[in-house]
């Protein structure tokens, strides 16, 4: 079992990895304008990585930090800042998975059903539309009847 310390320092680098690889898929897509505007798949990627940077971010970089001060090593924050953070943090939570849904539901429209291009981004929108939806309504809810706080080395 690690000690609190090697947590909480293996859960800050992994979280910057993580962010550092979705930060670079954004700019990738966001630099060239055919992928950012010609292609549905690029645009959910760039979804599901925002997400990622979220939920790493919040959850594994900040760690400890906004939780109640004394309650954890390097804790500074108090209830507000760990529930802010939580929010955040399982908003990307929930909004992630269901972004790897949207992309898994694209392959299958493109590649079982043979959909061309023109006709799923007439759908678009709902791969952007349910994630979000569902990761805020969640979030709402949990923070609405106090289920977010501190959590085993970090607020969620």
């Amino acid at each position: 079992m690690p000690s609190q310390l090697q947590q909480l320092f293996i859960y800050k680098v992994t979280g910057s990895i993580s962010c550092i690889g979705s930060g670079y898929i954004i700019q990738d897509v966001l630099r060239h304008p055919d992928k950012r505007s010609k292609s549905v798949y690029h645009r959910i990627m760039v979804g599901l990585s925002i997400m990622d940077i979220l939920f790493s971010f919040f959850l594994f970089v900040l760690g400890s930090w906004p939780m109640p001060k004394g309650s954890r090593l390097w804790a500074v924050g108090n209830m507000a800042t760990c529930d802010a953070v939580a929010f955040l943090g399982v908003f990307g939570f929930i909004g992630s998975p269901l972004y790897n849904c949207s992309l898994a539901t694209y392959y299958s429209l493109q590649l079982k059903y043979n959909w061309q291009d023109h006709r799923i981004k007439r759908i678009e929108k709902w791969f952007h539309i349910v994630p979000c939806s569902v990761a805020l309504l969640i979030c709402t809810v949990a923070l609405s009847t106090g289920s977010l706080g501190p959590w085993n080395g970090y607020c969620g």
